[in-house]
């Protein structure tokens, strides 16, 4: 069993809720469902003052990182048929990265130094056969 962080953009969530769905399945522990969250709407007509100073804003960032804190398995999760870019997710790994975490990548992303060293998985199928050997 495998405690894992997934990492995405919320224009992913039916991808998300898939692999979380399978993980489940195999016995694996996610520690943060943020794609779950229902209040992104809610932030939209804020400053970026406000935006950046907003008590949800922070929260949410402290909860991520404790969920990477204590994850063993950093997984981003990406498009499998394009290239996308990433903001968050990229902070997300670089943390990651630095707190010595096994990270994938599942889908197409454009060439980054910062993907160096991330294990490359070609779809969720792919990922669950490198992390359970099935």
């Amino acid at each position: 069993m495998a405690i894992i962080y997934i990492a995405s953009k919320f224009a992913l969530k039916d991808e998300v809720q898939e692999l979380y769905n399978r993980l489940a399945a195999y016995g694996h522990v996610v520690t943060i469902i943020w794609w779950a969250w229902e209040g992104k709407e809610s932030l939209a007509n804020l400053s970026d003052d406000e935006f950046y100073s907003d008590k949800r804003i922070q929260y949410i960032k402290k909860r991520d990182l404790f969920g990477i804190d204590n994850c063993d398995v950093f997984v981003l999760l990406s498009d499998d048929k394009k290239e996308l870019n990433f903001n968050g997710a990229n902070f997300e790994m670089g943390y990651a990265t630095a707190k010595g975490k096994e990270v994938y990548i599942i889908g197409k992303l454009g060439w980054s130094a910062l993907y160096s060293g991330a294990t490359f998985c070609t779809s969720i199928e792919d990922f669950l056969v490198k992390i359970t050997g099935d």
